[in-house]
């Protein structure tokens, strides 16, 4: 069957039954394992103008590439994907799919980048997902490092909070979305934390009571915020919080 559509393509480059044979050849070649080859044919898809399984092939095309931690050549599958088809079901998935596949390839910048550009396209049809991901920018402004980062971490989980609080009371129950706003809440608790430690006990008595005072005030306001993750029910989350409670 292989040779066969393989002679279709070579002698009627230009045919309908070439176009249908990448696409057979592309899931011929993956039930055999034989990714690259798949991915190939697939791939060759995307030159065929106004083909009902371009999409498909696509997809595909991409899937396996990321599969075999080809990260590059599939964001650039996706990104034509997502130029070519903006209003499938399938396309906000693959915005966040390409900001992941950036992360792994240790580029923050880039990420931070497809995630604002997901944000900016899907902030109203996909508003569930907006916290989680600010909540992502938060995490890669965490692992970034330097001077900034709690700052511009911080400013990513309040942008959170408030897509959270935007969301209908139907959706702020949805596990996923409770789980992301606990682990929200969590972070920018663990921060009032640091700061708790940070307040060293100093001598003589005009500082030590000030510092008393102070390591008091965010005592106070570290489990409040502690709390607040508790009150949101996400077990996954609230073990942490617990035990900072004691």
């Amino acid at each position: 069957a292989i040779d066969l559509y393989e002679s279709v393509i070579k002698r009627y480059p230009k045919s309908k039954q070439a176009t249908e044979s990448h696409m057979v050849l592309g899931l011929l070649y993956e039930s055999q394992t034989e990714f690259e080859t798949a991915a190939n044919y697939f791939e060759k898809m995307a030159s065929f103008p106004d083909v009902p399984q371009v999409a498909d092939a696509l997809f595909n095309a991409g899937s396996i590439r990321a599969a075999l931690e080809q990260y590059d050549q599939a964001i650039g599958i996706f990104e034509t994907f997502a130029k070519k088809f903006p209003d499938t079901k399938e396309t906000p998935q693959l915005h966040l799919q390409i900001a992941e596949y950036h992360e792994k390839q240790l580029r923050p910048k880039k990420a931070l980048k497809a995630y604002d550009r997901y944000i900016k396209l899907f902030k109203k049809p996909q508003a569930e997902m907006i916290p989680e991901v600010y909540l992502r920018k938060a995490l890669i402004e965490q692992k970034k490092g330097g001077k900034r980062a709690r700052r511009l971490a911080t400013d990513q989980l309040k942008k959170s909070s408030k897509a959270f609080k935007r969301l209908p009371d139907e959706a702020k129950e949805k596990p996923k979305v409770r789980c992301t706003q606990a682990r929200v809440k969590f972070l920018l608790a663990e921060y009032a934390y640091e700061d708790f430690e940070a307040i060293k006990i100093e001598f003589p008595e005009r500082k030590l009571k000030k510092s008393l005072v102070k390591k008091a005030e965010l005592l106070t306001k570290t489990g409040e915020l502690f709390f607040e993750v508790l009150d949101i029910k996400s077990y996954d989350v609230s073990a942490g919080a617990l035990y900072r409670i004691g």
